[in-house]
């Protein structure tokens, strides 16, 4: 049985958008006055795979209708694999493995979702909101040493994840009818 989803082009679509273009602008404020003192590998892995991410799903939000939402499946992989990256610098290999096996978790769920397999939005309105209420929250009470010298890429990563979250709520699932003729 499929579950189509279809994307509403409302407040949280173009809140979305606006946190996902929030998102890009802090991380070229970051990189662009530091491109020629960084490494091109980071500059592919933080700079231009979220910037790329970013313009995906932006332009897959904004198009007409919602024709290009599946588009927003490509954008949340390229985010996975720029979170997981960014997970290779964590302290501690238990956080490394958690927090990849949860972005990993978030790609399937939100793949499954776009696709129409899953019957609710609900599991992904969990898997963007709870991390970010989490990453919220140690930030504020128990913030790192990256938020407190560089904040700017923090920032895009928190901005990253509400658009998303928001993107979620610009959703719903479509009603479909099985009416047989008689």
């Amino acid at each position: 049985m499929r579950y189509p989803v279809a994307l509403k082009q409302n407040a949280f679509c173009y809140l979305a958008v606006a946190l996902m273009v929030a998102a890009i602008i802090l991380r070229c404020a970051y990189f662009l006055p530091r491109w020629a003192e960084t490494d091109a590998l980071a500059l592919a892995l933080q700079f231009f795979l979220p910037l790329l991410s970013g313009l995906i799903y932006c332009g897959a939000m904004l198009a007409k209708g919602g024709k290009l939402y599946l588009l927003t499946i490509l954008s949340v992989f390229l985010g996975m694999t720029f979170f997981i990256a960014k997970a290779q610098g964590f302290e501690h290999a238990w956080h490394t493995v958690l927090c990849t096996l949860l972005y990993l978790a978030v790609f399937i769920l939100y793949t499954l979702t776009a696709l129409g397999v899953l019957p609710s939005l609900l599991f992904q309105k969990l898997v963007f909101g709870l991390p970010l209420i989490f990453h919220v929250i140690q930030d504020i009470f128990f913030p790192s040493a990256n938020l407190q010298i560089s904040p700017l890429p923090e920032l895009s990563v928190l901005c990253i994840m509400a658009a998303l979250l928001s993107g979620t709520f610009a959703l719903e699932t479509v009603k479909t009818g099985c009416c047989k003729d008689q």
